[in-house]
């Protein structure tokens, strides 16, 4: 487990920080599963180049392997959060993690403005367009 035991929890804001010669950046995540499921995703999205423009992470990752730089990611929780409940306006887990995102320092932080301006994710599963 890369969280020291802590891969079952769910409703997280996630924290990867990325250390290569080029110096020390992060990604901030989150996910409403358990972070065990969404680091199989971003396990197979830096292994697999077809992958490669999965996230924020993966680009910047297969940036330094393109230029042959040895690279190593530590992951950390940075909050627990709630998911979204059918019938709310906004989701917590999400505003969160663009909470975080906006008060970290730019120029060491992977995620992009464009990650500020997507809508949640976790109320999809809500909609009539789902059945």
């Amino acid at each position: 487990c890369p969280m020291s035991g802590r891969c079952l929890e769910s409703a997280i804001i996630y924290k990867a920080t990325v250390s290569s010669t080029d110096g020390e950046k992060f990604y901030i995540g989150a996910t409403e599963n358990s972070f065990k499921i969404r680091y199989a995703g971003h396990k197979e999205s830096l292994a697999k180049r077809s992958k490669s423009t999965a996230t924020n992470l993966s680009v910047y990752v297969w940036h330094l392997i393109d230029r042959s730089l040895e690279y190593s990611i530590k992951w950390d929780i940075v909050k627990q959060s709630s998911p979204y409940r059918c019938g709310l306006r906004s989701c917590d887990l999400c505003l969160t993690e663009k909470l975080i995102i906006l008060n970290s320092d730019p120029s060491i932080c992977i995620n992009k403005n464009s990650d500020l301006m997507q809508k949640c994710r976790h109320s999809m599963k809500f909609k009539l367009v789902k059945c």
